[in-house]
């Protein structure tokens, strides 16, 4: 049983997705052009970029997936071909049962908000205190839940806009990752179990069946 919503090592461990390493050659002026960008505006013009040459990898890649990102689109610039195209047809290895939680969009992100108010009043500032000490190149420091209270720390912005934004890329992370699960995984299947608790008895009893054989 794995628990998490990191669909890309779900794909690994089922199968679907290689794990192949593919050698680039290293482009500092690539990696600060991208980074900076990143920094500033976020993964979109990245993304962009990929899909203009390999649409598959854009496709497949998650949300905040930055280095990965980077690392397809330098590949298949410089090899010519997609990315996608150099790597092995995925084949799944094993028979899944795949459970996905999902809810109202409202509702959804209702929670989302409420979410990022109790991680501000739990700690989530000091946190963002000690990541940002850490070196540029951590890959926290571009991560959702960091990067928007930066500029809080810096005196840029008031807590409340820093934290509005905070809200605002973690609903558009949620938005991603659900159009993502459902393209990359159709066979997942969706439950609410905030609107529909009962529903918690079928899914367990469907899913003893399922280990059972």
């Amino acid at each position: 049983i794995l628990v998490g919503g990191t669909g890309f090592y779900v794909q690994a461990l089922l199968g679907d997705r290689p794990l192949a390493m593919i050698d680039e050659e290293p482009d500092p002026a690539f990696e600060a052009k991208w980074d900076a960008e990143v920094v500033q505006n976020g993964e979109g013009k990245l993304r962009e970029a990929l899909q203009a040459v390999d649409p598959i990898s854009a496709a497949r890649i998650l949300p905040g997936q930055i280095r990965r990102l980077k690392r397809a689109l330098l590949i298949s610039l410089q090899s010519g071909q997609p990315f996608s195209s150099l790597q092995p047809e995925p084949e799944r290895l094993y028979d899944a049962k795949l459970i996905g939680l999902n809810t109202d969009r409202t509702v959804l992100y209702d929670r989302i908000n409420q979410r990022v108010d109790d991680m501000v009043k739990t700690g989530l500032l000091e946190e963002t205190e000690l990541v940002a000490q850490l070196p540029d190149t951590v890959t926290a420091k571009k991560a959702i839940g960091y990067k928007e209270l930066f500029p809080y720390l810096d005196g840029q912005v008031d807590l409340n806009t820093a934290t509005e934004a905070l809200k605002q890329a973690s609903r558009r992370y949620a938005k991603r990752q659900l159009t993502w699960f459902n393209n990359q995984m159709p066979d997942i299947e969706w439950h609410d179990l905030v609107q529909n608790p009962d529903e918690i008895d079928a899914v367990i009893t469907e899913t003893q069946s399922f280990v059972s054989g």
